[in-house]
């Protein structure tokens, strides 16, 4: 029974390992991504690196291209005013294309940005995946865990320059 138990995990744990190395060497994978900006921190409602002009209204993010610039909208050349999907979930469906580039438009803790994915990175070519060593009793090392006396709430800063509170349980 043990030996079923553990044959159930490991192979969970394969077909985990496998769709998570597919994830990050995809196109628009961690490698690809080139930055993130926040679209309210921005002058002039211009982006580095990134085409058109970007607003936030009470419905949510404006797009204005003057020119099709390489955008496509329905897989259509785009010029004009579009509301990119913007998401806090799965970034497919808040993706614009930009010729082979993509551009993620999440919104976190509230705040809306843009996330820039170029395939053709240097960091993308040049990543092998994840990294992984086999488990076993010689790769355990003892350990102590200290904790603090009082709850500590340090300020962290997020990707888009933003400092919030890191809880640490003590």
């Amino acid at each position: 029974m043990a030996t079923d138990v553990f044959g159930a995990w490991w192979r969970w744990r394969w077909r985990w390992r496998e769709k998570r190395e597919e994830s990050v060497t995809a196109p628009c994978g961690p490698p690809a991504s080139t930055g993130t900006h926040g679209i309210e921190d921005q002058p002039e409602e211009r982006l580095p690196d990134i085409p058109g002009n970007w607003t936030v209204d009470g419905k949510g993010i404006v797009l204005t291209v003057a020119e099709t610039g390489g955008f496509q909208v329905g897989r259509r050349p785009f010029a004009g005013e579009v509301r990119p999907a913007a998401g806090t979930g799965t970034e497919t469906a808040a993706r614009v294309p930009l010729g082979e580039k993509r551009l993620v438009v999440p919104v976190r803790e509230g705040v809306p940005g843009a996330r820039g994915h170029d395939p053709g990175t240097e960091a993308r070519r040049a990543s092998r995946g994840i990294e992984a060593a086999a488990r076993g009793p010689r790769r355990v090392v003892p350990g102590r865990f200290t904790p603090y006396e009082a709850r500590r709430v340090p300020r962290l800063g997020d990707t888009l320059g933003r400092a919030r509170a890191f809880a640490l349980a003590r």
